[in-house]
């Protein structure tokens, strides 16, 4: 019997995974690399430093957390001669930049020969909407790893360029990169990039999920957590969880009164919402990749 490794998205697909009876270990990939600063060499000491020292700070994860809960669940690959790696990722920003940024990991180790395979969970028949792997009965499972796409040896410069472009060039450029990818194994990354585009602002301007928040914000008497909650529920392609958007709401703190609890726009808020333009700074800096504001 052949030895696979499934490369799965986070725990929550672990359970459904588990249920679908499909031979393999398992390991998690538990990291958020569309959020903050990352390196290339994913895994190394100085990817390692910078990604503690932005995860400690914005969501809580410390040295300790983040070696048990990632590093030592990357160690897995090469643990075994396995026959097979398959990766288990879905169609918004936080899979897409997360599966990149590991096919790149793998394409790299030089002691791994095993065929390298890729599963994005997005369109399903008689669904009108995207779904992920956490929203599928566990009975289709088995028909997305029996159609999962094989990483061919040139897919190895593109993850490279792709990678070298979000830790260390031009955000927009990621478009161009994107598009060189094969739909037919990456049929949801360009659509990602979008997204990540329109959350990268201009100088001086609010990006498309502040814009939402200072909507949101203004249309009701929210307090955080359900703003937060709100946020959640409108998410159309990002696939960030309720620490992320917490950051967001964060970093526009200066435009917000709160009493009891409840969020309003102040002045400067207002005049922010109406004109897209920052009227009073963020309340600290924040990156992807490269990208800082």
């Amino acid at each position: 019997m052949a030895q696979n490794l499934h490369i799965l998205n986070g725990d929550s697909t672990l359970k459904l995974f588990r249920q679908a009876g499909i031979e393999g270990a398992t390991c998690i990939f538990r990291e958020i690399l569309s959020e903050g600063p990352s390196s290339i060499n994913l895994g190394d000491e100085a990817s390692n430093s910078l990604r503690i020292a932005f995860l400690s700070k914005y969501f809580e994860a410390d040295a300790e957390a983040y070696e048990n809960r990632f590093t030592n669940e990357l160690k897995k690959i090469e643990e075994e001669n396995w026959d097979e790696i398959i990766l288990w990722f879905e169609y918004d920003l936080f899979c897409q930049i997360n599966s990149i940024f590991l096919l790149h990991y793998l394409c790299n180790l030089k002691n791994i020969q095993s065929t390298i395979s890729i599963i994005y969970a997005g369109k399903f028949e008689h669904s009108h909407s995207l779904l992920a792997l956490g929203e599928i009965s566990p009975d289709l499972y088995p028909s997305l790893f029996n159609n999962r796409q094989s990483i061919a040896s040139e897919i190895k410069s593109m993850v490279l360029l792709f990678c070298e472009l979000w830790t260390t060039g031009n955000h927009q450029e990621l478009i161009n990169s994107a598009q060189s990818f094969p739909k037919k194994v990456f049929p949801y990354l360009n659509n990602a990039i979008e997204y990540h585009l329109a959350r990268i602002p201009a100088k001086g301007e609010i990006h498309l999920i502040e814009k939402k928040i200072l909507a949101l914000v203004h249309l009701n008497e929210f307090s955080e957590k359900e703003l937060t909650n709100a946020l959640l529920k409108w998410d159309p392609y990002f696939g960030i969880g309720d620490l992320s958007f917490s950051n967001y709401i964060a970093l526009l703190s200066p435009l917000f009164i709160i009493e009891d609890d409840i969020l309003s726009l102040n002045e400067y808020g207002i005049e922010t919402l109406k004109t897209n333009k920052l009227h009073q700074q963020r309340s600290q800096a924040y990156s992807y990749g490269s990208c800082h504001f």
